[in-house]
């Protein structure tokens, strides 16, 4: 066997597919890269279609969307290229996905010429991978229904794992449900006076927002003052209520970051602390960070923002009054640390990552922190754009928009025209409602997987992620090298990392992700 891969497979061109194939063909001495993509369409992705809503905006800043860590400007200097897209060019703001999907189909063209000029055979595959053969020690067959394909190294970037409805109202009231907010141009058809009811307040949620209001439905969102909206219906006089279990709105992306230096929060200080490293000592470390930008973290907010609410309408009040101090926080200038939190995570994220590959948590620490903290955590570390922000609350303080906390349950009425939402302080009805929370099944041996993966775990070419008891979501990996524990040469590059590794959604970490793995396949034997 060689030492060094000649032909690499990547299974899944979306996002993370293409960054693979950008940063192979720019960095490593391949002599053959076969792109297999079941929708047929090279680039895009799921999130990044042609045909999206223009209101569906990047998760993040523009100026962070990348394809390996050295250059996070790529997509902002793609921009300043393209007229029609850098007329009203703001790096700190977030263009539509569809534009991003332009992007990717143009880096998939540019790598096919570059990898023309070094030599690089390259073949794209439109179809469906349903299986991976283990032929020699690190040499695989790649098949689809048709088509089979020899490689040395086989890369999974099939990116989003199947979408999985926690509430089970797929079959329930079809006509006023909808399981998947996406494509968004779908919210199109109801009526201009719904009250709609959005399951979530998640950055989805916040794409459904923006597509119920968006400037086609007649309506308009006017500056009254620093960092505010006003909002002016004009016909769409539709309402939404954000249902969720903790009613936490997303924190808002800084307009200005800070300049955070991660001192404490390091693998190495963290091994330093006791064998038995707690969920408490993580955030005493996050504080000493914090204590030395001058800030100090309060615990309490970060535990329940809603303590001391009483009310469906007492939380609602209290959402809009915590939105309002984030939006003025995130438009602080750099010398600020008034957004501290978000800053601080955006540049921790890799060490946060570090720390949870390295499983210096226990069990039962570990357990803890997927169950009641993680989600929390993700309001401050998956932050929203700021013109997205603006707009809800705008839509709040003219009465379109509520939050509505504490839901326990979401039923089918017995008639199957409504929805029954109990919630921590009472029940109502839901006519339209949209399940905007992203749910997914990252369970390896769930029966939602696709052939490709049922296969490769029956094979046991792939495991779950075993160490939480309570839990299997995600794939069993080495953290360093990507690969599969009981596969080498099979390397994992998805949602299925979300699970033994910290959040994985963001451009900049996937990118990383991409570069890692590269450097671990290539490195000598």
């Amino acid at each position: 066997m060689q030492n060094k891969p000649l032909h690499v497979a990547i299974v899944g061109c979306g996002f993370t597919g293409t960054t693979a194939f950008y940063q192979l063909v720019r960095h490593y001495p391949v002599t053959r890269i076969t792109l297999f993509e079941a929708s047929g369409e090279f680039g895009p992705g799921f999130p990044y279609q042609a045909d999206e809503s223009p209101e569906y905006l990047l998760n993040n800043t523009n100026d962070t969307m990348c394809l390996e860590p050295s250059n996070r400007r790529a997509f902002v200097e793609w921009l300043q290229r393209h007229p029609q897209h850098s007329n009203d060019l703001d790096e700190k703001a977030s263009k539509p996905r569809a534009v991003y999907g332009e992007f990717l189909r143009d880096v998939i063209e540019r790598g096919k010429a570059k990898a023309e000029r070094r030599g690089i055979d390259v073949q794209f595959v439109p179809q469906e991978v349903v299986d991976v053969i283990r032929e020699s020690d690190q040499g695989f067959v790649v098949k689809t229904a048709s088509h089979s394909v020899s490689a040395d190294r086989v890369i999974l970037a099939t990116g989003r794992c199947p979408d999985y409805d926690v509430y089970g109202l797929t079959n329930a009231a079809a006509g006023h449900y909808f399981p998947l907010h996406m494509p968004g141009t779908q919210l199109d058809v109801l009526p201009v006076d719904a009250e709609v009811h959005v399951i979530g307040t998640s950055l989805s949620a916040y794409d459904v927002v923006n597509q119920l209001f968006a400037a086609s439905t007649g309506c308009e969102f006017l500056p009254n003052g620093d960092n505010r909206l006003r909002y002016r219906p004009n016909g769409n006089r539709r309402k939404v209520v954000l249902c969720s279990r903790n009613g936490r709105l997303k924190k808002v992306q800084s307009r200005y970051p800070c300049p955070v230096q991660v001192g404490h929060f390091t693998l190495d200080s963290v091994r330093r602390l006791d064998s038995d490293v707690t969920l408490a000592q993580l955030l005493a470390l996050m504080e000493e960070d914090a204590r030395e930008h001058g800030v100090t973290i309060d615990r309490d907010e970060l535990a329940d923002p809603y303590t001391g609410c009483n009310s469906a309408e007492e939380i609602n009040k209290r959402a809009a009054s915590i939105l309002q101090h984030d939006i003025d926080a995130a438009a602080s200038d750099r010398e600020s640390t008034a957004n501290f939190i978000v800053d601080y995570l955006d540049a921790a994220q890799f060490h946060i990552w570090d720390v949870f590959a390295a499983h210096v948590l226990s069990v039962s620490e570990e357990a803890a922190f997927r169950a009641r903290y993680e989600s929390p955590m993700l309001t401050y570390a998956a932050p929203c754009p700021s013109i997205t922000a603006q707009k809800v609350l705008a839509l709040m303080q003219s009465g379109h928009l509520r939050v509505l906390g504490g839901i326990r349950s979401i039923s089918a009425s017995s008639d199957g025209k409504t929805f029954e939402i109990e919630h921590r302080f009472g029940r109502e009805a839901a006519r339209y409602l949209v399940n905007a929370t992203g749910a997914v099944d990252r369970d390896v041996e769930s029966q939602r997987q696709p052939a490709l993966i049922s296969n490769l775990v029956g094979k046991g070419m792939l495991g779950g992620y075993r160490r939480l008891p309570t839990s299997q979501n995600g794939a069993a990996v080495d953290l360093e090298s990507f690969q599969s524990e009981t596969t080498k040469g099979l390397y994992v590059a998805s949602m299925l990392l979300w699970g033994p590794g910290y959040f994985v959604s963001s451009a900049i970490m996937m990118a990383t992700i991409v570069e890692r793995l590269l450097k671990s396949a290539f490195k000598d034997r």
